[in-house]
């Protein structure tokens, strides 16, 4: 969980001059404006468990966590990419028309920039990316795991979130992947791959 009234993260993201200065606008259509992060709460719980486990207890599962990768590094352009294509290369992510991303994009110009170059270099150029943080705002620590929530519902409910802006692309057909994508303000890279389950 994450309270975006938290007073000094709002002052170091300010000293940092991460935030937002042209009010609240979504993602894509920040970087037109120098980008910057606009905070929000959240909180997401997750139960990680084997799929034996799930079954002995009742419960029904609602996606696969098929692979979880981090990198941490350098906030050089160059090094950020290579990170980013190795988080995705090891986790095996590749273009297919039933893959959708939900990215935890920070609204910060480079590294939101950086994010989805990256993804539609892997994914193609008409891959569905929704950036959920023009929803509900940067909720820094629970961002991820909040990502990894909304994927899973997704998953399964055979579906996916209509365009939260202008710039993403439709959902040809339900995804029966979803990748989940952040890339923190400052440092830090992760993504997570769910599948779903038959």
């Amino acid at each position: 969980a994450y309270n975006a009234e938290r007073v000094d993260l709002l002052l170091s993201c300010d000293l940092g001059h991460y935030l937002a200065k042209d009010g609240v606008k979504p993602v894509a259509e920040r970087q037109k404006d120098g980008g910057g992060t606009v905070l929000g709460s959240a909180g997401a719980f997750l139960v990680l468990e084997s799929a034996e486990h799930a079954k002995k207890r009742g419960a029904k599962p609602y996606a696969r966590l098929a692979g979880i990768e981090s990198g941490l590094g350098s906030r050089d352009n160059q090094e950020t990419r290579e990170r980013l294509d190795g988080i995705m290369e090891r986790l095996g992510v590749s273009p297919s028309s039933t893959t959708a991303v939900l990215s935890g994009a920070t609204g910060c110009a480079d590294v939101t920039d950086l994010e989805f170059e990256a993804l539609r270099r892997r994914l193609g150029m008409d891959v569905a990316i929704r950036s959920y943080t023009t929803m509900i705002g940067n909720p820094i620590e629970a961002n991820f795991p909040f990502g990894v929530a909304l994927g899973a519902a997704a998953l399964k409910n055979k579906s996916f979130y209509p365009s939260f802006e202008e710039a993403e692309k439709p959902v040809k057909v339900p995804p029966t992947t979803v990748v989940v994508s952040t890339v923190g303000h400052y440092l830090g890279e992760g993504m997570a791959v769910l599948e779903q389950i038959a």
